[in-house]
């Protein structure tokens, strides 16, 4: 998924996200397919879903690594 992303391919990208978070929701990884998915969705202009994405990753991974960022893009995201 990732590899995706970075090569711009972000609707197949957020498939494989997706598809992660389906078969490993448990996975360690989690907080970061999350945020990819949030991610796409942001860029996308796609605001509502972003915003429940980032705030879905804030509330079950508080202290993750990406969820700062996620705090910050949420907040962007309500100021707009």
């Amino acid at each position: 998924a990732n590899t995706l992303w970075n090569r711009d391919r972000d609707e197949a990208a957020g498939r494989a996200f997706g598809e992660f978070l389906e078969r490993y929701p448990y996975d360690e990884r989690v907080p970061d397919a999350l945020y990819g998915r949030a991610r796409i969705a942001h860029a996308a202009g796609r605001y509502a879903d972003a915003a429940d994405a980032y705030a879905g990753l804030i509330r079950r991974f508080p202290g993750s690594t990406v969820a700062r960022d996620a705090r910050f893009r949420l907040g962007w995201i309500r100021y707009q």
